[in-house]
């Protein structure tokens, strides 16, 4: 049996306090970097039936760096006018004899399938920007849980999504 002693763990969350502040540390400086290169790109509309709108109030709020606390962005404030407006706008794509329930289900597969493919082309720009705004990693090397394997999941999702547009 193994007993670590009250000054092991005493150092032992020493050094994991120091590492953690090493990488804060590290993961500001990439995200601002991040910041810099991208924050020019930033869609802030609302998407609501296809395409890109300012909330009917015209409200904005901040997106916040969690590493910084330096504000990313403003965003549209979605409030309930716009959710109505998002709704109903869903509910008219899938009624019957809309576009959606009247298109063979290979096209709606081939949609579903196009969709994973440009979420994985762009995985690399999705994912610093998923990262910019939870502060959760990277971990573009596989070795901690991040916003990498996040996307790679969705993508998964999609294509295995893909066998339900078939059938439906």
């Amino acid at each position: 049996m193994f007993i670590v002693s009250c000054r092991d763990k005493s150092h032992n969350r020493n050094a994991h306090r120091a590492r953690r502040s090493e990488y804060q540390q590290g993961f500001s400086k990439l995200t601002s970097t991040v910041a810099k290169k991208i924050k020019k790109d930033y869609e802030t509309r609302l998407f609501i039936n296809g395409e890109f709108v300012n909330s009917v109030s015209g409200k904005t709020f901040p997106v916040v760096d969690p590493t910084t606390e330096e504000v990313i962005c403003q965003v549209q404030e979605a409030a309930e006018a716009d959710v109505n407006k998002a709704v109903e706008a869903a509910r008219a794509a899938f009624a019957k004899g809309s576009d959606w329930r009247t298109m063979p289900s290979s096209k709606r597969r081939d949609l579903m399938l196009k969709l994973a493919d440009l979420i994985e082309r762009d995985r690399p720009y999705l994912a610093e920007i998923e990262s910019l705004n939870n502060g959760k990693p990277l971990a573009a090397d596989g070795t901690t849980y991040g916003s990498f394997a996040d996307l790679h999941l969705v993508v998964q999702c999609l294509r295995y999504c893909t066998c339900s547009a078939q059938t439906f």
